[in-house]
């Protein structure tokens, strides 16, 4: 509306999304759709983006990445989407994307899908502590206490889902700490932990493909590659028994979903493929 972008919804990845956004908005402000388009599409030094980025967006863009490595001005979106996700969208494949089923591919392999270092755990522990008025940090109870919040705060959006996704209700800092907390110990790391993290993981794909490559003679683009283990591990997941919300989920099968809700004929549908 009026050349802006709408900045709504709730949720991990709502929030990220309206967090864009916003960035998209500002950057609205100060460049014109063409030079927004030529900036995201320019290669930078993290750096020299960091110089700049304050100046469009208010604030320094959080790229993930080392302050010496290269991106595209897309970065500000973030590593994933921006870095990633948008760039292999306007044809250029040779990022690496690492996403959730990247990184769970990656740690059942490397061993590193589950746990995190004892810094991350300290502070979440002293987080939920300091929320819930605590004087100690004693382990034992504060995972007790973290699990009955996260119940609470469940039943709660049951009876309240409206208000919530309205914006009138809010998660408290309590919720917030306590769903922190418990994803550190029940959850599954599915973001590179560094910029150091990002390239180990970059160096390990791009030394896979040469070995696909050698020992088949055919090129892989890195997007491509990622593209090939996504698949595979939802299915995994899934046959052990894990409720995935979403499946298999790209922008054909979504679209050929929306269009059939609209009321389109499957056999049209099919027929444009």
């Amino acid at each position: 509306k009026n050349g802006k972008f709408k900045e709504e919804g709730k949720g991990d990845k709502k929030k990220s999304m309206k967090a864009n956004f916003v960035k998209a908005n500002k950057l609205l402000e100060k460049m014109s759709p063409i030079e927004i388009e030529e900036f995201l599409r320019t290669e930078f030094v993290v750096e020299d983006l960091n110089k700049i980025s304050p100046k469009l967006l208010g604030k320094k863009a959080d790229t993930g990445e080392l302050a010496a490595n290269t991106v595209y001005g897309s970065a500000i979106f973030g590593p994933k989407i921006g870095n990633g996700f948008y760039t292999n969208l306007r044809g250029d494949f040779s990022p690496v994307t690492m996403d959730m089923w990247f990184m769970r591919t990656i740690g059942r392999l490397s061993g590193t899908l589950t746990g995190t270092n004892p810094k991350r755990m300290r502070d979440a522990y002293k987080r939920l502590a300091d929320a819930v008025g605590a004087k100690k940090v004693v382990k034992g109870s504060l995972e007790k206490k973290a699990r009955e919040l996260k119940s609470a705060h469940e039943r709660d959006y049951r009876a309240n889902a409206e208000a919530y996704k309205s914006g009138k209700k809010e998660k408290s800092e309590k919720t917030l700490a306590a769903e922190n907390l418990i994803k550190l110990l029940d959850g599954t790391n599915d973001v590179p932990s560094n910029g150091t993290h990002r390239n180990q993981l970059r160096d390990i794909t791009y030394r896979a493909i040469k070995k696909f490559e050698d020992a088949t003679g055919q090129k892989i683009e890195p997007a491509a590659f990622q593209a090939l283990i996504w698949y595979p591990e939802q299915d995994l997941f899934k046959s052990l028994g894990v409720n995935l919300r979403h499946v298999r989920q790209d922008y054909a099968t979504s679209t050929e979903q929306y269009l059939t809700k609209l009321g389109v004929n499957p056999r049209d549908i099919k027929r444009a493929k």
